[in-house]
């Protein structure tokens, strides 16, 4: 199975093809959309683009489980011999 790409590639790529390299795709991309390519208005594919956006993972959903489970305690007043409190950076 091969891994997919890594987001670094394009980078070294475009840094390998150079400025001149980036000119000829552009003109080979103007050249298969013909008129259409010097519109005003573009659409671009972003599906392929990283996204700010986390998943849940498992440790998050632990995180949020233990944090709700701390709350309950206390409202209730249930003692607990550890409590388990993830401290949250200031940066």
């Amino acid at each position: 199975m091969t891994k997919p790409s890594d987001a670094s590639e394009l980078t070294y790529f475009r840094q390998r093809i150079g400025a001149e390299g980036c000119e000829k795709i552009l003109a080979v991309t103007v050249g298969l959309h013909g008129e259409y390519a010097l519109e005003d208005e573009v659409c671009i594919d972003t599906t392929v683009q990283e996204k700010s956006v986390t998943l849940p993972t498992d440790d998050k959903q632990y995180f949020k489980v233990i944090e709700q489970s701390n709350k309950l305690a206390e409202r209730f007043g249930v003692k607990q011999r550890l409590v388990f409190n993830k401290k949250k950076s200031k940066t």
